[in-house]
């Protein structure tokens, strides 16, 4: 009887270990995790300016990638879009991304902290971005990321900023889907 109890108890024990490594395993995994995240280097007048000056009628819309992790992953496909609507019940619930860009890459996207960073430009008409300017109509830039991590994890990034504010910037905004983190 003695015997049975302890063969009980050294199953219910290696049970329980097992199950503490697995959760060890995940809470690792999560903590050394990186992010990816979407960006957009801020526009102005300026940029209008500048345009204009050197006989062009778009406005370049510079979108940038990140890795925020402490790991470095490797982005798998990527795409950005820019729409200026009259309001953001305009854009459709779920992002068009259009054609977007298989980005099988063999160089990792290190963490922010080394400085490097994925780059694509978008452009906007002068008249579209005035308009902007001039609070009657709305600009949002978005796109996403699908990478995999440095535990060869797939994951995706999808987000979207608007054009608001006094004086006017990216903040995060548009509807839920375009903002999402997995």
């Amino acid at each position: 009887m003695a015997n049975l109890f302890l063969e009980i108890f050294t199953a219910v024990v290696a049970v329980a270990a097992a199950y503490f490594v697995y959760r060890q395993t995940i809470t690792f995994r999560n903590s050394e995790r990186s992010w990816v995240l979407g960006g957009v280097e801020d526009l102005s007048i300026q940029n209008v300016l500048v345009s204009k000056a050197n006989g062009s009628d778009v406005v370049p819309v510079i979108c940038t990638l990140r890795n925020y992790g402490v790991k470095p992953v490797w982005i798998t496909a990527a795409s950005w879009g820019l729409k200026v609507v009259e309001s953001a019940a305009n854009l459709p619930t779920e992002p068009d991304y259009g054609e977007w860009k298989r980005l099988e890459t063999h160089v990792p996207l290190l963490p922010e902290s080394t400085g490097r960073y994925v780059r694509h430009v978008l452009v906007i008409s002068v008249a579209e971005f005035e308009s902007v300017l001039a609070k009657k109509r709305e600009l949002y830039v978005y796109g996403f990321a699908s990478y995999k991590d440095a535990f060869g994890l797939p994951r995706e990034s999808r987000f979207c900023f608007n054009y608001v504010g006094n004086p006017p910037c990216f903040q995060p905004g548009g509807p839920k889907n375009y903002n999402r983190y997995c």
